[in-house]
């Protein structure tokens, strides 16, 4: 499809595990401004950084493909136009999409839907290069690329044989994921969250071969506290982290007894069996998206309040896993806008305000803070989340590369250097 050498794109939060942990220098000692980049609408999709293109997709229903190094736009492709129906210009504040992105070699796969436009869902596939779509598949469908596999999630799950996007399995049992990437295992096993909705879906885990479509077990995770013993738990809006031998859900919980404050946390699962092996609660705060496992240690931000979306925090903290200690708690100004990431022994973490924070992994002393001149926005602050149907997490906020950060931003995106 394309004449292009394969790009090494960086995994969804790192690895294919989705352990926040990346394999990049970042920036840890200090960091300045190397370039902005304006998007029509405001960023609130992962990015993703493939060889030297950073790929960025905004709520206009656009995807940009820039220069990593200095910002250039290589090309654009607006969705909303692609049928040629309505010609209506994009408001800014307005809510269109998340346009989730997937690359695989020279290939990008973005999942288009929800646009308030006529036009149809679908899954188009780009060629990095050039922007070219060069293949388009009806349906709402979210890509993740594992291994020379595309999983799309949607109305069940496929998986495809890349490059040539052949079918190698469909399963209509596995349904109701939300909107992000599983995590994926050396051997193969893929852990995809559930999102929430009356019915359907109670939130949760299904664990499945992504070879085969075989699944190995789903899990409604409950967690033991209080002298009642098992209180009701649901997994929050978050992808699975695969680390330090387990699987990763935060989870809000609460129960009955009034002695016992609700709150949010975080459960370890055996990824063989889905058992409960470890659980941590927050009494009377609640996690800003998911965690980062490096080292034997979590690390998280999280808010004190009463739990109503959007779930925002106010501090990183860092728990050892073995000895279940809190080893250190960082104040913010602000709220986190998402969750936090790891990378080179130093902890990022952005606050919706834009200032962006970096700490020192084992003490949690702070090396720089830097106030960006924009805001950070996520999904809820721009549209009212429907109650009984929950299927979106907030994207990743800071992508760490070497001798950079990428941080999306309610205006487009700004590197740092």
């Amino acid at each position: 499809m394309s004449d292009m050498s394969e790009a090494t794109v960086v995994p969804h939060y790192g690895d294919d595990g989705r352990s926040g942990t990346y394999q990049a220098s970042g920036l840890p000692d200090r960091a300045q401004v190397a370039w902005v980049a304006a998007t029509e609408g405001e960023v609130i999709t992962s990015p993703v950084l493939a060889g030297g293109t950073l790929l960025v997709a905004d709520v206009a229903a656009t995807l940009y493909a820039f220069d990593a190094a200095t910002g250039e736009l290589r090309w654009s492709h607006t969705y909303r136009d692609d049928e040629g129906g309505e010609d209506e210009e994009f408001e800014p504040g307005d809510f269109v999409t998340q346009l989730p992105i997937a690359v695989w070699n020279d290939l990008v796969f973005v999942g288009v839907s929800g646009l308030d436009y006529e036009f149809d869902d679908s899954l188009h596939v780009h060629e990095l290069k050039t922007g070219q779509v060069v293949r388009t598949m009806r349906g709402q469908w979210h890509p993740t690329v594992a291994g020379d596999l595309l999983l799309l999630s949607g109305d069940g799950v496929r998986a495809l044989d890349l490059p040539d996007l052949s079918p190698r399995w469909r399963s209509t049992k596995l349904h109701g994921w939300l909107d992000a990437a599983p995590a994926v295992s050396a051997d193969g096993t893929a852990f995809a969250a559930r999102g929430l909705e009356a019915n359907r879906t109670s939130g949760g885990v299904d664990a499945f071969d992504v070879r085969t479509g075989k699944a190995a077990f789903d899990r409604v995770v409950d967690v033991a506290i209080g002298q009642d013993g098992e209180q009701a738990a649901l997994v929050q809006c978050a992808h699975a982290v695969l680390g330090d031998g387990l699987v990763w859900l935060p989870v809000a919980w609460g129960g009955d007894d009034e002695a016992v404050r609700s709150g949010g946390g975080v459960v370890g699962l055996d990824p063989r069996t889905g058992e409960r092996r470890a659980h941590h609660l927050l009494h009377g705060s609640w996690l800003a998206g998911t965690v980062a496992v490096a080292g034997g240690v979590l690390y998280y931000a999280d808010e004190e309040g009463d739990g109503e979306p959007p779930i925002l925090g106010r501090a990183v903290s860092a728990l050892d896993i073995a000895t279940g200690r809190s080893l250190w708690r960082f104040p913010l100004k602000g709220q986190a806008a998402g969750a936090p990431v790891v990378a080179s022994g130093v902890v990022y973490v952005a606050t919706y305000s834009g200032e962006v924070v970096a700490l020192d992994a084992a003490t949690g002393e702070p090396r720089w803070a830097l106030a960006l001149d924009t805001k950070i926005e996520n999904r809820y602050d721009l549209d009212d989340p429907d109650g009984e149907a929950v299927y979106d997490e907030t994207g990743l906020v800071v992508l760490p590369a070497d001798g950079m950060l990428y941080v999306r931003t309610s205006g487009g995106v700004v590197a740092l250097r």
